[in-house]
């Protein structure tokens, strides 16, 4: 005991040594001296640049080559690189005319397009690795195969997502960019994502604005707006401003949460985005150049490649938006969290406790290891009965007999299968011969004998006589046992009576037997060759072969889409117990060639001992009816909202575009009123529609004169149209009745509205109604075209529209009807149409009378 406890103290003093005064790697003397220019795009100062210089440095001091950091700033965000370049040019030329670089790392696009114009004039084709390169194409590159590195790929639909994944109430994004290169870049890039939103999402381009004016605007945002905050670095005159200027603006005018696509913009006031860092663009470099230092040749290097973007965030602006850090993506970075004693020593913290938690279990290991060990010796004096104990417990006869064949003990359940007229005492110490007849001890014997020769285990099935008389089918299952010395010592095993099993394998077969007549269509396979092994009756009903047919054939054979190589390559997973079952989605091919889709559930298992698979086969004929009707519903859906959207799209940008005058803006803005009318009416009709459907919000009722809400229709629709004569139909005094008004006004608008569409040659449209028992009758006539009896039974279904040439030229999306029949239902009455093609239709409706009205 004290030997354990004094190794294990060594031990935690050493490792606590090692992690307490283990010296950090120091850097060998006398590394190898290298040159590095850095060519930044911009002035120092400014944020992704110092946060690029900084990565730089710190990896190069910790790498093992002394390097010479050269920095030079070009400050094209303040001066035009047009006039800029060649005075640059003469000044590097001039400065640097003695010194040969071992390597260039240039900064955003201008210092790539410095050095691809002077690379060779200036810098003696030093090698160049370059990072934070926008909307990269390798044209940039050519003439230049000593040039490569990391471009930015900005991830404008990660970003789009973010926002309405957080802001789910989102609906207007404003994106504020400046006059620099890289916005310019970026709104391109923009413009070709923004189409996928529009259904979402409505985008305002704030581009180029001076700050009061970028003030002003974002002041007006509603509220459902985010703001997508590209760069603010130099206006339109050329007033250059730092990365917290932007933010600063746009936070004193208005709550919007800010998204930015740089790691280096998130300031106060910015949440965040899914963003590129100048830091890691930095350290991306440093790997590259280290590479060509340690002999790799610059054409040996990967070919220019897109660095990663990550989600990084600001806790402050997350607390002030109220976004949980548990609805951020998986892998986010928040930055500006409070600093608390656990936050800052964590790692020290876990060290620690990780050390102490060791000790201490050590102590409880050892511990408990003493006082297992005088249990252990308490238990081996009551081994042997308690050995005994567990093996009369077993139900399942076992017994174990050293390499002569003696045995050494057997359980209870051995002794009460044989029938021995004592205990099982009476049965150690002799040997199958002493027990059983010579022809079983000698099967016995030869069994035991290959078990000892070969090692391992040994199964097989043999047929036993029991105690009884009885025949019984036996399963042994045997293995070797050993001493102290590993040599064989002799053999334990279990006899398993499977007469029962053997019974039920029987049956099973019978029970195949009967599935033969079964109507579902079902198929066993074999699992090797994929024959037919046996179908049911369905099966060959709809098939048409007989059962004699489909023996001679494979499943492959009544699936036109598998080749038989093909067919067994899906079923590998399935055969070799990698999955349980396997679903595919196929045709069937019946004897006389006709096809029908399908979608076959196969399952592997074994009856009789073969291997087999089961194909169970069922007819999906309709669902993918059900599945084009949906789909061709959706496409009318979606044409039916792209159709007034593309016109308010278009008077919107031509009114953006262009100062129209008064007269021809009025015009425009009564057109773009009439679309988003019809907008909004397909989306109350669609939403009513559902509401309708599940009786939500049912319309309240109410008595209702039917005469006089006739005659308000008829003079609405009075003058709708000059080839139309509408008529009143209705007897003088009608009793009131119990309904909806709102609802009962929709439901005939929609109806003569019908009326008068669908007969565009003119006549007499009939509005009508009389007592009808304890309900009123109502109706709607027209002179047009009719319908046929076979769209009779449709047109009220959601989205059917009749399919002729004449009905085509005719607007609408199949809505209306739809409305009509549940507005009726919700209040209890009854729709029916009569109607003959080419002659008119006649639209029938019944509601209840009001409680308490006289006939």
């Amino acid at each position: 005991m004290m030997l354990w406890l004094s190794r294990v103290i060594v031990a935690t003093f050493l490792v606590l040594g090692i992690i307490a005064f283990s010296p950090a790697s120091s850097q060998a003397n006398g590394r190898a001296g290298k040159r590095v220019l850095v060519l930044h795009s911009y002035h120092q100062g400014y944020a992704w640049t110092d946060n690029v210089t900084h990565a730089l440095q710190q990896q190069f001091d910790q790498s093992d080559f002394n390097v010479e950091l050269f920095i030079e700033y070009m400050d094209t965000k303040r001066l035009q690189p047009k006039s800029a370049f060649p005075r640059l040019a003469s000044l590097y030329e001039f400065k640097y005319s003695g010194l040969h670089f071992d390597a260039i790392i240039c900064c955003d696009n201008n210092a790539l397009d410095f050095l691809a114009k002077y690379q060779h004039s200036v810098f003696q084709d030093s090698p160049v690795i370059f990072c934070g390169i926008n909307n990269f194409e390798p044209s940039m590159l050519v003439g230049h195969d000593d040039f490569t590195g990391v471009f930015e790929q900005l991830d404008l639909r990660a970003s789009l997502d973010l926002i309405v994944e957080l802001h789910p109430s989102t609906r207007q994004v404003a994106v504020v960019s400046d006059a620099t290169t890289t916005s310019h870049l970026i709104m391109k890039q923009l413009a070709e994502v923004e189409a996928e939103y529009r259904d979402r999402l409505f985008f305002v381009h704030l581009s180029e604005l001076l700050p009061n004016e970028l003030g002003h605007a974002v002041g007006q945002l509603p509220k459902d707006s985010a703001i997508l905050l590209l760069t603010y670095l130099r206006d339109r005159d050329g007033a250059s401003y730092p990365a917290t200027r932007g933010p600063e603006i746009i936070r004193n005018h208005s709550n919007a949460p800010i998204y930015t696509l740089w790691g280096d913009f998130i300031v106060d006031g910015v949440m965040g985005g899914v963003v590129l860092s100048g830091q890691q663009q930095g350290s991306l470099a440093v790997n590259w150049v280290l590479q060509l230092f340690s002999g790799t040749a610059i054409d040996k290097l990967p070919p220019p490649q897109a660095s990663p973007n990550s989600f990084l965030f600001n806790y402050k602006e997350l607390q002030r938006l109220g976004v949980a850090l548990g609805q951020l993506p998986d892998g986010s970075v928040v930055v500006n969290e409070p600093q608390t004693f656990y936050y800052r020593y964590r790692t020290g913290v876990w060290v620690m406790t990780t050390l102490f938690s060791w000790l201490i279990l050590s102590v409880l290991f050892l511990t408990r290891a003493n006082f297992l060990r005088r249990q252990a010796e308490r238990a081996i004096q009551a081994e042997k009965e308690f050995t005994e104990t567990v093996l009369d417990a077993i139900a399942v006869p076992l017994y174990y007999r050293d390499i002569n064949g003696v045995y050494l003990g057997t359980n209870n359940a051995c002794v009460e299968f044989f029938s021995f007229e004592k205990n099982k005492r009476d049965i150690i110490g002799k040997t199958n011969y002493d027990l059983f007849a010579k022809e079983v001890a000698d099967n016995a014997d030869v069994a035991d004998q290959q078990l000892i020769a070969s090692g391992g285990t040994q199964c097989y099935e043999s047929v036993m006589i029991n105690g009884a008389g009885e025949s019984r089918h036996v399963f042994f299952h045997k293995a070797l046992f050993f001493d102290s010395q590993s040599n064989v010592a002799g053999i334990v095993g279990t006899m398993l009576d499977i007469t029962e099993l053997k019974q039920a394998q029987q049956l099973a077969s019978r029970f195949g037997r009967i599935l033969d007549s079964s109507l579902e269509e079902i198929y066993m396979v074999d699992a090797n060759w994929l024959n037919l092994i046996r179908t049911t009756l369905g099966s060959r009903k709809n098939l048409g072969y007989t059962q004699g047919e489909l023996s001679r054939m494979t499943i492959a054979d009544l699936l036109p889409e598998f080749s038989f190589e093909l067919l067994q390559q899906h079923l590998q997973p399935l055969c070799t117990n990698q999955q349980q079952t396997l679903v595919l989605t196929s045709e069937i091919q019946r004897k006389n060639g006709s096809c029908y889709p399908v979608e076959l559930h196969l399952q592997h298992t074994e009856i009789e001992g073969d291997a087999v698979i089961v194909v169970m086969a069922q007819d999906i004929t309709e669902r993918i009816k059900l599945e084009r009707l949906k789909n061709e519903m959706l496409s009318m859906v979606s044409h039916e909202l792209r159709t007034p959207l593309t016109g308010m799209l278009g008077f919107a940008e031509y009114l953006l575009e262009n100062d129209p005058p008064a007269e021809q803006r009025i015009d425009c803005l009564q057109t773009l009123y009439k679309e988003t009318r019809k907008l909004q009416e397909l989306i109350d009709n669609l939403l009513n529609l559902q509401r309708l459907k599940e009786r939500q919000n049912a319309p309240p009722a109410e008595r209702i004169n039917m005469r006089e809400l006739l005659e308000e229709v008829l003079h609405l629709f009075s003058h709708a149209s000059e080839k139309h004569c509408l008529q009143l139909e209705c007897q003088g005094q009608l009793p009131q009745l119990s309904g909806n008004l709102n609802h009962l006004m929709q439901v005939l608008k929609n109806l003569v509205s019908n009326a008068i569409k669908y007969s565009p040659a003119g006549g007499t449209i009939t509005l009508g109604a009389k007592q009808q028992g304890q309900t009123i009758r109502v109706w709607v006539s027209d002179e047009g075209m009719g319908i046929s009896e076979q769209d009779q039974q449709l047109i009220f279904d959601h989205f059917y529209r009749v399919d002729n040439g004449d009905n085509r030229l005719i607007g609408g999306t199949g809505l209306g009807l739809a409305l009509v029949k549940e507005m009726v239902l919700a209040q209890g009455g009854t729709l029916a149409v009569e109607s003959t093609l080419g002659e008119g239709s006649c639209f029938i409706f019944t509601l209840p009378l009001a409680q308490g009205a006289k006939e």
